[in-house]
């Protein structure tokens, strides 16, 4: 009879281990959208700020790797990068205007710490390149600013350690209405910094600042393995700055303080090659 209640017993759990299994597996997406994007810059008292709408790609993956764990991929990019314009103001109002272009490139690997199957802990790296270029400067008041000639490109690239909390209502792609979303934040354990208007090889390793994301998403399925859906979210990148730090001409240069904030809307495709 023990035998037989135990046997019962290990197929219940296979039961249930295995409906949890088909409900919450893998699935990959991909989609297209805008984000609109506003870039600010402090030096003192001379502030920065630029405002654009650019065209975006989103992918990435679900991977199911046992009841309490899974990993997710994501990755996202700027398509083609809009040219807009960018005002520096003082006490005085605005001194300088130039063109400015930016392209986003984000990374994110996270482990997924299930408390159920839709609520998760999530942990991991968190990678960003963002690429500035300034060309066309117009100094308003030639008194108070040096117009650079030509083009002036800035790299910054950094990884930081994410935690956040991550929903998902249920199993991609099978029937009906799916939801879900995330709350992450980030702080930097690395950041290099380097910009073409400085002489010589200068590159800011200060790691001061954070990262925030919020993200939502609703999808349908429209047949078994195929659903989909709209996304949008926030990103905040605050960045302290860094330096002054000597040039080879005897320049001081300074990172500034600076914020990137984007929000971000599309259109997903969700899917799955599963029976």
């Amino acid at each position: 009879m023990k035998k037989n209640l135990l046997i019962l017993s290990l197929a219940g759990m296979a039961t249930v281990l295995s409906a949890e299994s088909k409900s919450f597996d893998g699935y990959s997406y991909g989609g297209i959208g805008f984000e609109s994007a506003t870039y600010k810059e402090t030096h003192g008292s001379l502030k920065s700020s630029a405002k654009g709408s650019s065209p975006v790609y989103t992918t990435g993956s679900l991977v199911r790797v046992n009841d309490r764990y899974d990993f997710s991929l994501d990755f996202s990019s700027t398509l083609l990068p809009s040219t807009i314009n960018e005002k520096w103001s003082n006490a005085s109002g605005t001194i300088l205007t130039d063109d400015y272009a930016l392209l986003a490139n984000s990374a994110q690997i996270l482990v997924h710490y299930k408390l159920t199957p839709q609520h998760r802990i999530v942990v991991g790296p968190y990678y960003v390149l963002n690429t500035f270029k300034r060309y066309n400067q117009i100094a308003i008041d030639p008194t108070q600013v040096v117009v650079v000639p030509g083009v002036t490109e800035e790299q910054s690239a950094s990884v930081s350690g994410i935690i956040g909390y991550w929903y998902e209502s249920n199993t991609a792609a099978i029937e009906g209405w799916r939801y879900k979303g995330s709350a992450l934040i980030s702080h930097p354990l690395w950041q290099k910094t380097t910009n073409t208007a400085s002489t010589g090889d200068i590159a800011f390793s200060d790691i001061g600042g954070y990262n925030v994301d919020i993200s939502a998403y609703a999808g349908y399925t429209l047949f078994k393995g195929f659903e989909i859906g709209t996304f949008a979210g926030y990103n905040r990148q605050q960045r302290n700055g860094g330096g002054p730090k000597l040039d080879s001409v005897g320049n001081h240069v300074t990172w500034p303080e600076n914020t990137l904030q984007t929000y971000r809307a599309g259109v997903n495709a969700v899917w799955h090659f599963r029976d």
